[in-house]
């Protein structure tokens, strides 16, 4: 049952669940399966709410991704990300205050990197396909729902 928009469901926990279960072998793929793409699917099983339903199929590399959100009027990843987050009212939050199935972001070889909470641990998708992060590799979070 939905809370309404942006508000977690009651089972949110079997959805998240069934997500992360799915997205295991599958393959990295800009625009369809990448770490932006992964946490918005983790949310919309959360909430209802896909926050990344505008970007799906526009891109298909790193560069059309990158082109994209400055089009969007936005610098980078990060900084979309915050603006969706915004715009549903999931509040930017100390990573320390982070909790299951909210999103969080890090840094790796220069690029963002954005996450689902999953316990002590982050998980996201990377090139070899879902990657495990410490928490302390966060530098930032948004509460979801």
């Amino acid at each position: 049952m939905s809370m309404g928009a942006g508000r977690r469901r009651e089972d949110w926990p079997e959805r998240l669940a069934a997500v992360i279960a799915a997205a295991r072998g599958r393959p990295f793929a800009w625009g369809r399966h990448d770490c932006c793409l992964f946490a918005a699917e983790c949310v919309a099983a959360i909430t209802g709410v896909d926050p990344a339903a505008g970007w799906r199929g526009r891109y298909a590399s790193e560069n059309e991704a990158l082109a994209l959100v400055r089009t969007e009027g936005h610098e980078g990843v990060r900084e979309a990300v915050a603006a969706v987050a915004d715009q549903q009212g999931w509040p930017a939050i100390a990573v320390a205050a982070a909790r299951r199935g909210d999103v969080a972001w890090l840094a790796r070889r220069h690029r963002a990197v954005v996450a689902v909470v999953v316990g002590a641990r982050l998980l996201a998708v990377g090139t070899g396909g879902l990657v495990w992060f410490s928490r302390a590799a966060a530098l930032g979070a948004w509460r979801i729902g």
